[in-house]
């Protein structure tokens, strides 16, 4: 269970690759029954996943598709939202729905600061970002899975198009 941010209005959970059982990192503690890789990818994404399979929102217009996640570097610029799961591995291979672990690419609308564009990212290579300070890549808690699109997200963050 994650603890309350001192004076409120956290909206992130600082996620570190590795954290053992009873973690303190920022606003999360991490229990027994709770590892760093399901800080970022909770049972609601999970799920949202598999509703979005690979190429399941083609046909929908870019600012009308529903998020599934955003992470974003609290350091800086990089923004990354999943959009759909693109049902395969980093080293290349096909995987099965159900099977989920930091070593999927998923399809996302990414910007590091010049405009958004639409790709695969690999969720590994976004989670051991290490940034400045011993900081990572971290989920913004804010975002519920498939309930918000990328415009109204877009719009909120003020991130345009490239």
């Amino acid at each position: 269970m994650g603890m309350p941010c001192p004076g409120g209005g956290c909206v992130y959970h600082r996620l570190l690759p590795g954290d053992a059982p009873g973690a303190y990192r920022g606003n999360m503690t991490i229990t027994n029954k709770e590892t760093a890789m399901q800080k970022r990818m909770t049972a609601p994404i999970i799920k949202a996943l598999a509703k979005t399979p690979y190429a399941s929102t083609d046909g929908v217009a870019r600012d009308d598709k529903k998020v599934i996640a955003r992470y974003f570097n609290p350091m800086g610029a990089g923004t990354w939202y999943v959009l759909e799961d693109s049902m395969f591995f980093t080293d290349g291979e096909h995987r099965d729905a159900d099977h989920v672990d930091e070593n999927m690419i998923v399809f996302a609308a990414s910007t590091l600061g010049y405009g958004l564009e639409l790709g695969d990212i690999s969720l590994k290579e976004l989670f051991d970002l290490k940034l400045p300070f011993g900081m990572y890549v971290e989920r913004d808690i804010s975002v519920e899975p498939l309930k918000e699109t990328l415009g109204e997200l877009r719009k909120r963050y003020g991130e345009d198009w490239q």
